[in-house]
C-alpha cells in the first residue's frame, strides 16, 4: 500500500512571493484594469451654504490622520462629492474651501468597511460672519442612518471589537452582537449561523480574500482550527446578509467581511497575555467533570512608519497552549476487562498502547502576521499582507462515560493555513477609482498519529461502579487511515467605480479563483473489526468470531484520492442612481461561472446500473443574479429612512460534496463489509487486510445528477430607521427563496414494502455491485427563510453610555441542513418520514424568539483611568428537535433518524405496546410534549429550552507616567448566570453538526400483524428531561467561564 502523493507545486513559498510581487508590479501601470473591491469605504456627500444652496468647485482636503495621508478632490455642479478606495477606520478630517466662505471642518469621521460615509459641510459666507472655520464633530448617529445602506447589515469598528466580552478569543463569536447570528461557544464547534442557515453557506473575508474554510471540514467555517488571523490585528468587520450591492458573492447565508489594521505615523503597539484554568469555569456540571487545564495566550502587535507618510508597516503575532483534555470517565472498564484486553491483543500481535486518561493533551496555534502598506504617490496606495497559522488538536474518538479508547485510538489534527496578498488602490480622476488584487494561499490538513494499525472496537465491556456496559477502542480511528488534504488557491480580482454623470455611478468588475485540491479520505483503508463481547475478541485469530469486518483497498494502478482543479469566475455590472438629495437606486447583476479541469472518472457499471454517468459536475452551469437595492431618506434632516432591496444570491456548494465524487468512484478503490459468520480471522498487519473475495467487494459510488443547478437563494429586505432624540429605532423584514438547494438521495436502497403507517421498509438493494448506500447529489426547490426584527440603540456620546436591545423573530423551513462532509452521512442525518424524500420542514436552526441586548458604560474618575463596564443578554428560544425511534425500523440501516408515528390513545390497529407499563410512560410522554395522536411526528416539531445567558466584562485602563503608553486589566465572564446557578443558563443542541434527536421509544415490526410493537420508552423524555450530551455541545458549551487579560499597550 503506497500512502505517498505526488502533486505539482508552483516552486518554493519565496519564489511565490516573488512571483507575487512581480506581478503587482506588472499591473501598477496598467490603467484598464481597473475595480473598487471591498476592503475599502469611501466618503461622500455634498458642501452647501447656510441657505442648502450647493457650493460647485469647493476644494476638499481629506486626511486619514492616523498616517498623515491625504487626498483631494473638488465638488461638483451640484454641491457633491466622492472619494473611494479609502481605508477603514480612521479617524479622517474633512476641510472644505471656496473663495468667500469660511473654511468648513467636518472631524472624526470615520469609515466604515464598503460603506460611505456621508459629510455634510455647511459653509458660511465670511461677509457676514468673520469666521476662519467652521468645525464640526461626526456621531455615530451617521452610520446608523447612512444614506447608501439598503439591506441587512451590522458594522464594528475596532471600539466594538475591543469592548465585547469575548471569553474564548474567537473572531466567530463577536458576530454574535448581530442579531441575526447564532454562536455556539461549544470548543468543538464554535460555528455561527446567519437567519437559521447552514455555516457552510456563509462567506469570510479578511482584506477581501478569503478566509473560510476552501473545503468545508472545518465546523467554525474557517481556514485555521481557531482564528484565521490573530484577533489583535483586526480592524473592522461588516456584517452582511443581504447587500445588494453586485460585487458581493459566493454566499447564500451572511457575507463577513473583516480588515486587518494598518501601521500609522507614530510607533505604536501592545504586548498581552491571557490566561484561564480550571479555576476560571464550572469544573462539574450536570454530572460531567472537567479536569484540571490551563490555557495560556500570548500576543503582541506593533505598527508605525517605515518612511514617514510613505511606507508602514504593522505586525501581530499571537501564541496558544489550551490544554484539550475530554472530561473525566466517570466510570471506567474494569481493571480485569482491560487486563483482557491487552493481553489478547498482545497474543494477536499487536500493541493497543495504554489505557490512560486524556490528561496533558495540548492545542497549539501559532499566528503570525505582516502587514505593509505603501503610499506610491497623492493617487496611489499600495498594500501587501501575509499571514500564516498552524495549529496542533489533540482528538480523542471513542473516548467518553462508560467508553475508552487506548491512546492509540488519538491523534492530532494538524492544520496550516499560509496567504499572501498584494492590492493596488487608485484614483485617476475625481470620478474614477480602482482597485487590483492577487492572493495565492495554501491550506494543509492532516492527522497525525504514533503508528498505522487497524481499528478494533470491543462492545459490552464491565464497567466500574455500575451494571450498565461499555465500548473500548484501539488502533487507527478508522476515517484517519487514509487522510490527507491540501487545497492551493490563487485569485485575482479587478473593479473599477466611475461617476458617469451627477447622478449615476457605474461600477463594474471581474473575480477569479482557481484552486488545486487533493483530498485523500479511505475509510477502513488499514482494517476495521467490531466485536460483540470480550469472548468474541478472546477468539478473534478464528474465522467468524467478529461482529463485522470492513476493509477498502486501492484497485491496481488507480489513485484512491480526490484530486482536481476548479475555478470560478465572477462578473458584474452595477449603476447607483441618486435620483434627488434624498432616493438612491442600486441596480446590478452578477454572472458566477464555474469551472472544472477534469471529470471524475467515468464507471460504466454505474450507467448500466442507473442509466445515467457518475462523472458529472457542475462545470459550466452559471448563475446570473440580478440585484436591486434602494436607500430613500425621508426628511431633509435625514432622522428617517426606508431602505430594501431584492435580488439572487448564489451560494458556493462546499467543495468537499463535490470531492465525494471524486473519490468514490467505484473504481478507485473497493470496499468489504461482512457480519458475524463471514468475518475473516484478525490481521494485525495494516499493510495486509484479508481481501476475501476481491471479485465480491462492492463499488462505492457518490455522483451528481447530471441536471444538477448551482444552490442560490432569492433575498427581499425591507426596513425603516427612525432617529428619536438619543435614540435610532429600526424594524426590518428580511424573506429568502430556495432557488436552487442540495438534496442528498439513496438510489440502490430498494423499497419491499409500506409499514403499518404507510412509511417505506427495505430490505434489499437495486444492484448488488454496489454498496447499498449509493447516494445522488440532486436539488430540491424548496425551502425560506422569515425574519421580522426591531431594535432600538443609543450610540456612544460624551456620557460614556452605549446601549442597544433587538428581538427578532424567525422562521426557517428546510429540505436538508447538511450536517457532515460526507455523503451518506448527510443523506442519514435527516429526521425524516422516508429518507431522501423532498420535503421541507422546520429547519434544524430555527430561532423561534431572539432577544438581544448591548449595554456599556465607560467612566473616567481621572485622566486617563478608564473603566469599561459590558454586558451582553442572549435570550432566545431552544432549537428544534425530533423525536425518532431509537433502533432502525424502516432498513435503511441508520438508527435514530425515524419519525415517530404516535398512537391513538386506547387501542391504534397500527401500534400495541410490549407491556402496559411501556404504554402508561409512553402516554405520559405524548401529554408532556403534547404530541399529536394518530399520526406521525413533524421533523423538527419540538424544541429543547429557552435560552438566557449573560455575559460581563470589565476592562480597567491604568496610565503610566513618563511617555505615552498605559496598562490594561480587562476580565471576561461568559455565562454569568452558571456562574451563580448551575441549573442558569443552560442550553440544548448547540452544536450545528449534531442531529437534534432525541430516542423516544424502541419499535419492532410484526409482519403478519401489520403492527408496531413499541418498547423501552424514554422515561426522561416523559419527565420533561434531558441528559446532557457531548454531541449535543453538553455541557461545555453551558458552563461559565472566565479569561483573564493582561495589555501594555505604548
Amino acid at each position: 500500500m503506497n500512502l505517498s502523493h505526488q502533486t505539482t507545486i508552483v516552486g518554493a513559498r519565496f519564489s511565490r512571493l516573488s512571483s507575487l510581487l512581480f506581478l503587482l508590479a506588472l499591473l501598477l501601470p496598467v490603467q484598464g484594469l481597473i475595480a473598487q473591491a471591498i476592503t475599502t469605504g469611501a466618503i461622500e456627500g455634498r458642501v452647501v451654504d447656510t441657505g442648502g444652496r450647493a457650493v460647485p468647485d469647493a476644494e476638499l482636503e481629506i486626511i486619514h490622520l492616523p498616517t498623515g495621508t491625504r487626498y483631494t478632490t473638488a465638488t461638483r455642479s451640484n454641491g457633491s462629492f466622492s472619494l473611494r478606495g479609502l481605508r477603514p477606520g480612521g479617524p479622517y478630517q474633512v476641510v472644505a474651501e471656496s473663495v468667500g466662505y469660511a473654511r468648513g471642518v467636518r472631524r472624526d469621521v470615520f469609515v466604515e468597511l464598503d460603506r460611505a460615509a456621508n459629510v455634510v459641510l455647511t459653509l458660511e459666507l465670511t461677509e457676514i460672519f468673520e469666521l476662519d472655520e467652521l468645525v464640526v464633530t461626526g456621531s455615530d448617529f451617521d452610520r446608523l442612518l447612512r444614506r447608501g445602506r439598503t439591506g441587512a447589515a451590522t458594522q464594528l469598528g475596532g471600539d466594538d471589537i475591543e469592548r465585547a466580552p469575548v471569553g474564548d478569543r474567537s473572531l466567530n463569536s463577536i458576530l454574535r452582537l448581530d442579531p441575526r447570528i447564532v454562536y455556539n461557544r461549544d470548543p468543538s464547534d464554535q460555528s455561527f449561523s446567519a437567519g437559521g442557515l447552514s455555516n457552510r453557506y456563509n462567506s469570510i473575508q479578511i482584506d477581501g480574500v478569503s478566509a473560510s474554510d476552501p473545503f468545508g471540514l472545518n465546523s467554525n467555517n474557517t481556514a485555521a482550527e481557531r482564528n484565521v488571523i490573530p484577533l489583535d490585528a483586526v480592524g473592522a468587520i461588516a456584517i452582511s446578509t443581504s447587500p445588494f450591492d453586485a460585487r458581493s458573492g459566493g454566499f447564500s447565508g451572511a457575507q463577513i467581511n473583516a480588515v486587518t489594521k494598518s501601521g500609522g505615523s507614530t510607533f505604536s503597539g501592545s504586548i498581552y497575555y491571557l490566561y484561564r484554568d480550571q479555576r476560571f469555569v464550572r469544573t462539574k456540571l450536570e454530572g460531567v467533570r472537567v479536569p484540571d487545564f490551563k490555557e495560556r495566550t500570548f500576543g503582541f502587535t506593533l505598527g508605525g512608519p517605515i518612511v514617514p507618510e510613505k511606507l508602514f508597516f504593522f505586525l501581530a503575532f499571537e501564541k496558544v497552549k489550551e490544554d484539550r483534555n475530554p472530561p473525566t470517565i466517570t466510570n471506567f472498564p474494569t481493571t480485569a476487562a482491560l487486563t483482557r484486553i491487552v493481553n489478547q491483543a498482545s497474543a494477536l500481535g499487536i500493541d493497543p498502547g495504554q489505557a490512560l486518561e486524556a490528561i496533558d493533551q495540548v492545542f497549539k496555534d501559532d499566528n503570525l502576521l505582516v502587514k505593509l502598506d505603501w503610499n506610491i504617490a497623492a493617487d496611489h496606495r499600495m498594500t501587501f499582507r501575509y499571514n500564516t497559522v498552524a495549529s496542533e488538536r489533540p482528538t480523542f474518538p471513542g473516548y467518553g462515560n462508560r467508553n475508552l479508547s487506548f491512546d492509540s485510538h488519538w491523534y492530532d489534527q494538524e492544520i496550516e493555513n499560509t496567504s499572501y496578498i498584494g492590492q493596488l488602490f487608485s484614483t485617476w480622476t475625481p470620478e474614477l477609482t480602482s482597485e487590483i488584487s492577487l492572493s495565492y494561499s495554501e491550506y494543509r490538513s492532516e492527522p497525525t498519529y504514533e503508528r498505522p494499525l487497524p481499528q478494533v472496537i470491543i462492545n459490552n465491556v464491565p464497567v466500574q461502579g455500575t451494571t450498565q456496559l461499555g465500548s473500548v477502542r484501539f488502533g487507527t480511528e478508522r476515517s484517519r487511515h487514509f487522510n490527507r488534504l491540501e487545497v492551493d488557491t490563487w485569485t485575482f480580482e479587478a473593479f473599477a467605480s466611475h461617476d458617469l454623470n451627477l447622478n449615476n455611478t457605474l461600477t463594474f468588475g471581474y473575480q477569479l479563483e482557481r484552486s488545486s485540491i487533493f483530498n485523500a479520505f479511505v475509510q477502513d483503508f488499514l482494517g476495521n473489526y467490531e466485536f460483540s463481547n470480550l469472548e468474541a475478541f478472546e477468539a478473534a485469530a478464528a474465522a467468524g468470531w467478529a461482529g463485522r469486518y470492513r476493509h477498502t483497498f486501492e484497485n491496481t494502478g488507480v489513485n484512491p484520492a480526490a484530486e482536481f482543479r476548479e475555478s470560478n469566475h465572477g462578473l458584474f455590472v452595477q449603476n447607483q442612481f441618486r435620483a434627488n438629495d434624498r432616493l438612491t437606486i442600486v441596480a446590478g447583476l452578477r454572472i458566477d461561472m464555474p469551472k472544472f479541469n477534469e471529470d471524475p472518472p467515468f464507471n460504466a457499471d454505474f450507467q448500466d446500473a442507473f442509466g445515467f454517468a457518475n462523472n458529472a459536475t457542475y462545470d459550466g452551469n452559471y448563475v446570473l443574479q440580478p440585484r436591486l437595492g434602494f436607500n430613500w431618506r425621508m426628511d431633509d434632516e435625514g432622522t428617517r429612512q426606508l431602505r430594501g432591496g431584492f435580488g439572487l444570491f448564489y451560494g458556493k456548494m462546499p467543495r468537499v460534496w463535490m470531492s465525494n465524487s471524486y473519490s468514490n468512484t467505484g473504481s478507485n478503490f473497493s470496499s468489504i463489509d461482512v457480519r458475524n459468520a463471514a468475518t475473516p480471522p484478525f490481521s494485525p498487519d495494516p499493510e495486509n487486510q484479508p481481501l476475501l473475495d476481491p471479485a465480491a467487494a462492492a463499488q462505492r459510488v457518490v455522483a451528481l445528477d447530471p441536471d444538477f443547478e448551482l444552490p442560490s437563494r432569492w433575498k427581499g429586505t425591507l426596513g425603516y430607521d427612525h432617529r428619536l432624540g438619543d435614540f435610532v429605532f429600526s424594524v426590518e423584514g428580511e424573506f429568502t427563496w430556495v432557488n436552487r438547494d442540495v438534496l442528498f438521495q439513496n438510489i440502490n436502497r430498494s423499497v419491499d414494502r409500506l409499514g403499518p403507517d404507510g412509511r417505506e421498509i427495505h430490505s434489499g438493494v437495486v444492484d448488488s455491485r454496489f454498496e447499498p448506500d449509493t447516494i445522488f447529489l440532486t436539488n430540491t426547490k424548496k425551502g425560506s427563510t422569515c425574519s421580522i426584527s426591531a431594535s432600538v440603540e443609543r450610540p456612544r456620546q460624551d456620557d460614556g453610555w452605549y446601549g442597544r436591545l433587538s428581538y427578532i423573530n424567525g422562521r426557517v423551513r428546510e429540505v436538508q441542513y447538511g450536517t457532515s462532509s460526507v455523503a451518506r452521512s448527510n443523506w442519514a442525518n435527516r429526521t425524516i418520514f422516508n429518507q431522501g424524500e423532498d420535503v421541507a420542514s422546520r429547519g434544524e436552526l430555527e430561532i423561534k424568539h431572539r432577544f438581544l441586548g448591548v449595554l456599556q458604560k465607560d467612566f473616567e474618575y481621572a485622566e486617563g483611568w478608564r473603566t469599561t463596564l459590558s454586558l451582553v443578554y442572549d435570550g432566545r428560544s431552544g432549537l428544534p428537535f425530533s423525536f425518532v425511534y431509537s433502533n432502525d425500523v424502516n432498513g435503511d440501516g441508520v438508527n435514530s433518524n425515524d419519525l415517530i408515528y404516535v398512537p391513538m390513545r386506547g387501542g391504534d390497529p397500527r401500534v400495541r405496546f410490549a407491556s402496559a407499563q411501556d404504554e402508561a410512560l409512553f402516554f405520559q410522554m405524548v401529554d408532556r410534549w403534547d404530541l399529536p395522536e394518530g399520526q406521525v411526528v413533524g421533523s423538527a416539531s419540538n424544541r429543547y429550552p429557552f435560552v438566557h445567558q449573560f455575559d460581563f466584562g470589565i476592562v480597567q485602563i491604568i496610565p503610566l507616567p513618563g511617555w505615552r503608553h498605559n496598562l490594561e486589566v480587562a476580565l471576561d465572564i461568559l455565562n454569568v448566570g452558571n456562574l451563580l446557578n448551575s441549573s442558569w443558563g443552560i442550553i440544548r443542541g448547540s452544536n450545528s453538526f449534531f442531529v437534534k434527536s432525541e430516542s423516544a421509544v424502541r419499535a419492532a415490526l410484526d409482519t403478519e400483524a401489520d403492527q408496531w410493537i413499541y418498547s423501552n420508552p424514554n422515561a426522561e423524555l416523559a419527565a420533561g428531561e434531558f441528559a446532557p450530551h457531548g454531541g449535543r455541545g453538553e455541557p461545555s458549551s453551558s458552563r461559565w467561564a472566565a479569561l483573564l487579560s493582561l495589555r501594555y499597550r505604548f
